[in-house]
């Protein structure tokens, strides 16, 4: 495979609908964290706690899923390039169905209202327009995709993950507000769930998508070829073994074998980067170190070499925080202020004084909010150790450095509104 020769930022999309999939999301990071620190804390930290069950949906689908869509419709046309065809206020309606579905199942799992089974099965609706909108607005173009590399390979097949995703979680809720039929497993559709989450749909697009931003952004090599042939193929195939239920445990091991080994290649390419200032450096270098580590404790645990619960939480933050928003964390600072200057640049005369990225975005502040996230990284982990004083230290903090980034990614666009009016 070879890399695209040029993108095509003559067809990047509408930046509105771009924006309002992408700003709103470290201000809503910032509720989970006053959440995290005040909610009821029974059962608190176990896996399938209800504060943690609402935790882990606000996080990856009210926060984090509206980015990666958002992701995805700047990335078809500029790298890919294909046009989305599809109406923009259904593409808009992305995002608000994202946040609908989440309250909805942090209701029902939060136990905040007497009707949890109708909280469910508002959720197992919601989720379903949601699966229906996502499919109508990505898959027309999915055939038009040319396979070049890994991060185009990544925007052809990743929808697919993500709608096994969505499906898995509709038939959950709809189990949980009483609407499916309860012959289905919920402990198959669980892992299905979990794991074409985690690695068939975040990992690969991660690991896609970075192929393409980490070199352009921060300098490192390309990624080898032997790179682009094992990623993210290798997660979809290895996630394919989750829909037998009687492999779902060694599907669950190759796809922990398959993390590991692209987040070590990963990390090795990003020691050599030569733009190791940047404010995103640092996170990306975590999110690996997250990737790695969070793998190699769930390969543990499925072999039953751990077996305190703690492990299991320490698992999940570092791989959905760590690995996960960390990453997008890094993204944002980049992608926003370089949305802002292609759109000026695009919009304004020829000869109008463009403001570099640096100016847009202070790139001081962001350095610091990123060394701030890490240590409520590091506080997040530490929980187990006391979980009453910590998850209020770790949630409040948390809270803090997402309205930071949140107000410095406002800043830029109360810029960029200027700049447009001069």
């Amino acid at each position: 495979m070879t890399l695209p020769k040029t993108l095509s930022y003559d067809l990047a999309p509408d930046p509105a609908v771009v924006f309002f999939c992408l700003v709103p999301a470290p201000l809503l990071s910032a509720g989970a964290g006053i959440w995290l620190a005040f909610a009821p804390a029974q059962g608190f930290p176990e896996r399938f706690s209800g504060v943690t069950l609402a935790l882990v949906h606000w996080m990856m689908l009210a926060v984090t899923l509206p980015v990666m869509l958002g992701a995805l419709m700047q990335l078809l046309p500029v790298v890919a390039a294909v046009r989305l065809r599809a109406p923009r206020i259904i593409r808009i309606m992305l995002a608000p169905l994202c946040w609908l579905t989440a309250a909805s199942l942090i209701a029902g799992f939060s136990s905040m209202t007497e009707h949890t089974q109708s909280a469910f099965a508002l959720a197992a609706v919601s989720g379903s327009v949601l699966l229906s909108a996502t499919a109508f607005v990505f898959f027309a173009a999915l055939r038009s995709v040319d396979v070049v590399d890994n991060t185009t390979l990544t925007l052809r097949y990743i929808p697919l993950a993500l709608c096994v995703v969505l499906f898995a979680g509709v038939l959950m809720a709809a189990v949980f507000g009483n609407l499916a039929l309860p012959a289905l497993s919920v402990g198959w559709l669980l892992n299905v769930h979990v794991g074409v989450a985690s690695v068939a749909w975040l990992a690969a697009l991660l690991a896609g998508i970075a192929s393409t931003t980490v070199p352009m952004f921060w300098q490192t090599p390309r990624p080898h070829h032997w790179f682009q042939k094992l990623f993210p193929a290798s997660f979809w195939l290895s996630s394919v073994l989750l829909l037998v239920p009687v492999s779902q445990t060694f599907a669950l091991l190759c796809m922990s074998i398959a993390v590991i080994v692209c987040a070590s290649w990963s990390l090795l390419a990003l020691l050599q980067a030569k733009r190791r200032n940047d404010p995103g450096y640092l996170l990306w270098l975590f999110a690996c170190a997250g990737w790695i580590t969070g793998a190699m404790i769930t390969f543990a645990l499925h072999c039953d070499w751990l077996t305190d619960s703690n492990w299991q939480w320490l698992a999940g933050v570092l791989v959905l925080v760590g690995g996960v928003w960390l990453p997008v964390n890094a993204m944002l600072v980049k992608i926003i202020p370089f949305l802002v200057f292609l759109h000026l640049r695009r919009r304004l005369p020829a000869r109008s004084k463009i403001p570099p990225m640096q100016m847009l975005l202070p790139v001081k502040q962001a350095r610091w909010q990123a060394k701030a996230q890490i240590v409520c990284l590091l506080l997040l982990l530490a929980i187990p150790l006391q979980t009453g004083l910590l998850r209020v230290a770790a949630g409040l903090g948390f809270a803090f450095t997402q309205i930071w980034l949140g107000a410095l990614l406002l800043r830029v666009l109360w810029k960029f509104r200027l700049l447009q009016k001069t």
